[in-house]
């Protein structure tokens, strides 16, 4: 909507303009209907007053002519005077007839009001004809006689026109009908005058409703619509404000205000859900970096008490291997004694020759020797775990070592070798190994074996899964196989490749992989921190890269990059100590 796009002030000047424009149109509204109904009543009643004028007036005229004809009768005797009435008389007619044609002429016009008008249409239609007769009356006389100059001889004749003039009873009788009628509708439009009048106070009365009707309709309309609005800025901040509340009281950072404006709201929306997001991270960043510290610890401590068995399990070991050595010599130096005496004495004493066959002497020499031969294999074997363990204990070394990348390598494949014999839910793992010409590679020898440690475990994990999910066929056909090979780089780094033929990960899984306690093992069995610590101490600790290439159904391949020098000691857990 365009409103969620206006600013506040903007939404508040709309407002109130929206408000006043209403309240002005509804005024406006009320005026021009309240105007156009008294102009409408003002035109009725002064239709009616001008009609009852007209009939007024030709109602006077009307007896002033009937007088004046009348009244010729009489003026015989005196020619002056009757000369005079004439002539008044026929200018009467001539106004007389001039009214009828107006009155006439104002029945034909289109009416205003529908509440007047009901004889007078009556009155034209039904006595038109007997106007025109009374105003032909004057022309039927001067062709009779010359009124305004009767001679002497001429008055008996002069009498008698006008005694049926003035007499005549078929024109009377018409004439009384008609005035009568007059009479009526006079009576009949000042009738309709009060009529007119009394609506016309009902129009003034009902201009003045409409216009406050409409005004306080206005006034309605626009309150709702600044409420409207107003909610329209109060509802965001609401939302905004109880979200908050129930982050601070739930601690739960996944939840997001939505952002529905534009406005100063929709900007303070956007703010808070950045500042939830931001600390959500932080909180994530917080719980990595104790996690980190107590892994970091937990190592620390674990490679002090690793080194201090290596140590105690040494020095046993080296007394046992040191003296294997002279045990041989003695045995040896014993069973060249005891067949000197054989050749000696071929004929021992009969209590000898007993023991010398309750202790089977031949078997006794071959067994002992390969008894002591098994005995220096093992503490052979000892003593390369025990280094083995002492390598891979070099945890809380602060300072770089140019050391053998190999070594640290063999040492934890020494340490997993128990997960790579076969058990009683997977086949044995085989590992390839493709070792390049590495120099000396200056890092904290200790943190990158556990890099090595974190690898090699997903990927024995990964195969073991992958494994129970496999017929004994399949795995015959396609074994589980962890390949390790080694290069130097161009730019002075090296590369350590670790891969897996198991079953992949997913291209989303894959995006999130170093993110801390993230894991795609089943519930229980890892913590999330393995591959997100190795990352950190990939390219924070050594400035390296760590890379993950995989496809679901092909296996999953790791590439450790690493400079060969170091340009300068870095401390992990700096970035997190510093955000703490």
């Amino acid at each position: 909507m365009i409103l969620n796009r206006l600013r506040i002030n903007q939404k508040i000047c709309l407002s109130n303009a929206i408000g006043l424009s209403i309240v002005s149109l509804g005024m406006l509204f009320g005026i021009l209907v309240g105007n156009h109904l008294q102009r409408q009543a003002k035109l009725e009643l002064d239709e009616i007053v001008e009609e009852g004028r007209l009939l007024r007036q030709f109602q006077t005229n009307l007896l002033e002519v009937e007088s004046h004809r009348k009244g010729l009768i009489t003026l015989l005797s005196q020619p002056e005077e009757l000369k005079q009435v004439y002539t008044e008389y026929e200018d009467d007619v001539v106004e007389l007839s001039q009214l009828w044609s107006k009155l006439k002429a104002v029945n034909e016009q289109p009416r205003v009001g529908a509440t007047h008008h009901r004889t007078l249409p009556n009155l034209a239609k039904t006595h038109d004809r007997f106007m025109q007769n009374y105003f032909r009356q004057s022309d039927i006389l001067s062709q009779q006689i010359d009124v305004q100059n009767v001679k002497p001889t001429d008055i008996a004749n002069a009498q008698t026109v006008l005694s049926e003039f003035t007499f005549n009873t078929t024109l009377s009788k018409d004439l009384f009908d008609f005035v009568e009628e007059l009479e009526n509708l006079v009576e009949a439009n000042a009738e309709e005058l009060e009529e007119v009048e009394a609506l016309f106070t009902q129009v003034l009365q009902l201009q003045s409703k409409i216009l406050v009707g409409s005004l306080l309709l206005s006034v309605v309309i626009a309150a709702l619509l600044t409420g409207y609005i107003g909610r329209g800025i109060a509802n965001p901040l609401q939302v905004a404000t109880q979200l908050a509340q129930q982050v601070s009281q739930s601690d739960d950072f996944s939840l997001r205000v939505p952002v529905i404006s534009q406005d100063e709201v929709g900007v303070l929306t956007t703010m808070l859900n950045q500042l939830i997001e931001r600390v959500q991270q932080l909180l994530k960043e917080r719980q990595a970096a104790e996690a980190q510290l107590i892994q970091s610890e937990k190592m620390s401590s674990l490679g002090q008490l690793v080194a201090g068995v290596a140590h105690e399990i040494n020095n046993p070991i080296n007394f046992i291997h040191g003296n294997l050595s002279h045990a041989t010599t003695y045995t040896q130096d014993l069973f060249r004694l005891v067949q000197l005496y054989q050749q000696q004495y071929p004929n021992p004493a009969p209590e000898i020759e007993a023991e010398i066959s309750a202790i089977e002497l031949n078997f006794l020499k071959d067994d002992l020797t390969k008894l002591l031969q098994s005995m220096k294999t093992g503490t052979d074997r000892i003593r390369d775990i025990v280094l083995s363990l002492r390598n891979f204990s070099r945890l809380d070394e602060a300072e770089f070592k140019a050391v053998n990348v190999h070594e640290g390598i063999e040492s934890t494949l020494l340490i997993l070798g128990y997960r790579l014999k076969a058990a009683f839910n997977h086949t044995a793992i085989q590992i390839e190994k493709d070792y390049g010409q590495l120099p000396l590679v200056e890092c904290y020898p200790g943190q990158l074996n556990q890099v090595f440690m974190n690898l090699l475990g997903n990927a024995i994990d990964a195969l073991e899964e992958l494994v129970q999910q496999r017929t004994p066929k399949v795995s015959a056909v396609s074994p589980s196989t962890i390949k390790i090979w080694t290069e130097v780089l161009v730019g002075d780094w090296v590369a350590i490749h670790i891969a897996d033929n198991g079953a992949g990960m997913s291209k989303e899984a894959r995006s999130r992989l170093f993110n801390p306690f993230f894991t795609t093992k089943p519930m229980g069995k890892g913590t999330g921190l393995g591959l997100s610590i190795s990352y950190q101490i990939v390219t924070e600790k050594h400035g390296g890269k760590l890379h993950c290439y995989s496809t679901l159904g092909q296996g999953t391949e790791f590439v450790i990059q690493i400079p060969i020098r170091q340009q300068k000691p870095r401390n992990l857990l700096t970035r997190h100590s510093k955000k703490l």
